[in-house]
C-alpha cells in the first residue's frame, strides 16, 4: 500500500491538505460518500450503484472532485471510497447529504481544522 498524499484527522490542520486544495485553485474541501448509507453495512452492488449515483450527480453540478479513501483509526470499520469535493460550500454539502443517503464525512476551509460533519446531519 502506498503512503496517501495527505490524511484529514478531525480537529487537525495538515499543511498537506493546505499544498493540495492551493494545487487545485481550491479553498474549500468536504468528503461525501454514498457507501454504506447511513452507516448501515450494504451489498457490494448497492453500494456500487449508489457511489456511481453521487459522482453522477456532482458532475451534472460541475462539482470539482478527486478519489478520496475514509477509514476508521481503530480499523473497526472497512475502509471506504469517498469523494472530496473543492470548493463545495459547506451548506451545499449538507444538502447534498440529507437530499439523499449520501453521508458528508469531513469539512475543511484552508488554514483551518478538519470538521467531523456526519454527526451534524440529522
Amino acid at each position: 500500500m502506498s503512503e496517501p498524499l495527505c490524511v484529514a484527522r478531525v480537529g487537525l490542520s495538515d499543511d498537506r491538505i493546505d499544498q493540495l486544495l492551493r494545487g487545485h485553485g481550491a479553498t474549500t474541501a468536504a468528503v461525501l460518500t454514498a457507501l454504506n448509507s447511513r452507516s448501515q453495512p450494504s451489498m457490494p452492488a448497492k453500494n456500487e450503484a449508489a457511489q456511481s449515483c453521487l459522482e453522477a450527480r456532482l458532475q451534472a453540478l460541475g462539482i470539482r472532485h478527486l478519489e478520496a479513501e475514509g477509514r476508521g483509526q481503530d480499523g473497526a470499520w472497512p475502509t471506504e471510497r469517498g469523494l472530496c469535493c473543492l470548493d463545495l460550500h459547506l451548506d451545499t454539502a449538507f444538502e447534498l447529504a440529507r437530499a439523499r443517503p449520501e453521508r458528508l464525512s469531513l469539512a475543511r476551509d484552508r488554514h483551518a481544522p478538519i470538521h467531523r460533519a456526519d454527526a451534524l446531519i440529522a
